[in-house]
């Protein structure tokens, strides 16, 4: 069990990464960077609802989210 649960978790990271490194914005530009993380949180939710009974990955998903978010406002030199 322990092991799909790994390998399902490594499956969410690699779909999330891989849409995040799709994901563009105006470095500068405010409005463009808070579009990127409200697309992106909506991702996220949309990939831990393709996981709906896997603990692992609800209960990080929030703490993700943040780290994303927050990463994209620093690439973008914005303070959040």
């Amino acid at each position: 069990m322990l092991t799909k649960d790994l390998e399902d978790f490594k499956a969410f990271s690699r779909k999330l990464n891989a849409y995040a490194a799709t994901l563009k914005f105006h470095k500068f530009d405010r409005e463009s960077v808070e579009q990127v993380a409200k697309n992106l949180s909506e991702e996220i939710d949309r990939f831990v609802g393709l996981y709906p009974d896997h603990k692992i990955i609800k209960e990080l998903a929030l703490e993700l989210k943040s780290i994303y978010i927050k990463a994209f406002y620093e690439k973008a030199e914005i303070n959040l």
